[in-house]
């Protein structure tokens, strides 16, 4: 009896961890500022400044989940804004966008080289 209580802890522990490596579920730009497929820049804009005010944290400093709404409407206006972004996801979805910005991450491991060097430059300096 007591062997199936810790069981089903392990299964519950397990169950969280997995559900936290797993990569968060997108929903649609559009969708989530309520705007068309062919919404101009301006009504795009508009939409995002309607939304970010309903769900600010500030207005909203006890709801969890209007955090999170606010957190997926402005990464939604962060790709729509962007005509380079927003062309990128509607031919081809988030996998472009997550590429695009895989790509531009930076190595800054060899910046530690640089550090040392500065450092050892203007200690003596001041």
């Amino acid at each position: 009896m007591a062997g199936s209580r810790f069981g089903s802890f392990k299964s519950d522990k397990g169950d969280s961890a997995a559900a936290a490596a797993a990569p968060p579920q997108r929903k649609d730009p559009y969708e989530v500022l309520g705007v068309a497929r062919t919404a101009t820049d301006q009504e795009i804009k508009s939409a995002f400044r309607r939304m970010a005010l309903k769900y600010h944290p500030d207005k909203n400093a006890d709801d969890p989940v209007a955090s999170d709404k606010f957190q997926e409407v402005t990464f939604s206006y962060s790709i729509l804004s962007d005509p380079h972004k927003r062309r990128q996801y509607d031919t081809s979805g988030f996998e472009a966008i997550e590429t695009d910005s895989q790509e531009l991450e930076l190595d800054l491991s060899s910046l530690n080289t640089v550090n040392t060097m500065f450092a050892a430059i203007f200690r003596y300096t001041f």
